[in-house]
């Protein structure tokens, strides 16, 4: 995973579990522009944006009201955290895309966390 600051690249650890895109602050709101294989797919306003592996699936996305994945199935899940628009539903994939996640520049920063591990602030 990559994070990018500016024009430098912030390596990440990879994820075995998940990968967070969510709120930084308490009482605010993130809005996460999802892009599937470069195409603009979704976008999510609430507190986050959880990526999981099928081995996460089981774990924090679960609980945040996603599907339980068979571990062995190559796919990665996507499940809004308190979305403030009740059509925002879990949604999965196959793991062969490439996803790219973007804060919206006209809310406030975010913070990205991967398994669970101290997280990393992000801008727009």
């Amino acid at each position: 995973m990559r994070v990018r600051r500016g024009g430098a690249l912030v390596e990440l650890p990879l994820a075995l579990n998940d990968i967070v895109v969510g709120r930084d602050q308490v009482g605010h709101m993130v809005d996460v522009v999802v892009r599937i294989d470069g195409r603009p797919a979704l976008g999510i306003a609430g507190d986050g944006l959880i990526v999981a592996t099928s081995t996460g699936s089981t774990a924090h996305a679960l609980s945040a009201g996603g599907p339980i994945v068979e571990p062995t199935v190559k796919a990665v899940v996507l499940v809004p955290i308190a979305p403030h628009s009740l059509a925002h539903r879990p949604v999965v994939l196959p793991a062969s895309h490439h996803l790219e996640l973007v804060l919206d520049a006209g809310r406030h920063p975010g913070r990205v966390t991967v398994d669970g591990a101290e997280g990393a602030p992000l801008r727009h």
